[in-house]
């Protein structure tokens, strides 16, 4: 399942819980794609209920977040990911082009970081 809960102003959390494969990928993509419709520019994609990831979902995920990388007040925080989703996003090098943080909380403090231009304390 996937839902959206909105923080404030622009920043909404897309929670991603369960298990997302091939057939499930829209689901993630469709939500990304709605928030971002509805002008929200500051997404955390909370990954801290999400079991099973494969990499058709990853890449459905990051192409939905790929309009956002022309825009200077967007920016996407993934949060959470935990075990065998923690691993996938190491391994096809996600933290190279999106910050990870390790929960909600320290996404929240990521994007304001990012919204001062500084991403040091996301390495």
């Amino acid at each position: 399942m996937v839902t959206t809960e909105p923080v404030s102003g622009d920043v909404v959390v897309i929670v991603v819980d369960g298990e997302f494969d091939i057939g499930s990928r829209n689901l993630i993509s469709d939500a990304v794609t709605m928030v971002v419709h509805r002008g929200h520019r500051k997404l955390i994609v909370d990954l801290g209920a999400t079991t099973f990831l494969d990499c058709a979902s990853l890449s459905a995920l990051l192409t939905a977040v790929a309009p956002l990388r022309d825009d200077p007040e967007a920016a996407v925080v993934l949060a959470g990911a935990g075990g065998i989703v923690a691993r996938l996003l190491d391994l096809v090098g996600v933290r190279q082009h999106l910050p990870v943080a390790a929960g909600r909380s320290e996404a929240v403090e990521a994007l304001c970081d990012l919204r001062l231009g500084n991403t040091a304390a996301l390495a």
